[in-house]
């Protein structure tokens, strides 16, 4: 009696299943307009299935850490340490082919001290980032934590005045803004984030894209360009 109850539950759990997933695959193959699948029902979906995953594929195992459009993975990675964890150090040097041309930043014989830069960091910015605690093969334990974060402003005296002689002159002290984007492609929850946090990060802007200005824009508080 126990013998035949294993049987049935090794059949029902062991062999059951790739039986009717065998069988469903064949009926499905039966279905589609796909000249590949009805002639070569499994092998055809495995085709299928490899060209899905192939953008994966090739950014985690057969594209080096330079290629890959529109972004590197270097790049990518770069722009998640920096955003995440705050920390834009990456052992081993450069990666870049520094042969080609393009724009690159160098290392100084005499560099400055962060102390000497003239910049505007008197007033810090209220940020978040995520601690790394521990990490492994396979793990990694992180922690959210709330900081003071440096703006990187420009100096008072270095600041860039857009209409020095009208009224309300806008004076830019942000080296970075964000690009034109269109209000009906992005949304207004991109463009809510967005622009809070160029406010929050102080002397940012936003570009409409449109020439237009929505209450979406405004309610950011941020300075807009259109």
């Amino acid at each position: 009696m126990v013998q035949s109850v294993l049987l049935v539950i090794l059949f029902v759990i062991v062999i059951l299943p790739p039986i009717i997933f065998i069988g469903y695959m064949y009926a499905l193959s039966k279905k589609p307009k796909h000249s590949i699948i009805r002639s070569h029902p499994f092998l055809g979906w495995v085709r299928y299935l490899l060209e899905k995953l192939g953008p994966e594929f090739r950014q985690y195992w057969f594209d080096s850490d330079m290629e890959g459009k529109p972004f590197s993975r270097a790049d990518f990675v770069g722009l998640v340490y920096a955003a995440k964890y705050r920390t834009d150090l990456i052992s081993f040097g450069g990666r870049r082919d520094y042969e080609k041309p393009g724009f690159y930043l160098s290392n100084a014989m005499f560099t400055k001290l962060t102390s000497e830069l003239r910049v505007g960091n008197e007033v810090l910015v209220p940020g978040k980032k995520y601690v790394i605690t521990d990490e492994g093969l396979f793990t990694r334990k992180e922690i959210f934590v709330e900081e003071q974060v440096k703006p990187w402003l420009l100096h008072d005296n270095d600041v860039i005045m857009v209409g020095e002689n009208r009224e309300h002159p806008w004076r830019l002290k942000g080296m970075f803004g964000a690009s034109a984007t269109s209000y009906g492609a992005v949304g207004e929850h991109y463009i809510q984030s967005t622009g809070s946090g160029a406010f929050m990060a102080g002397g940012s802007w936003i570009n409409t894209g449109e020439g237009g200005v929505a209450d979406v824009h405004l309610a950011t508080g941020v300075d807009i360009v259109s």
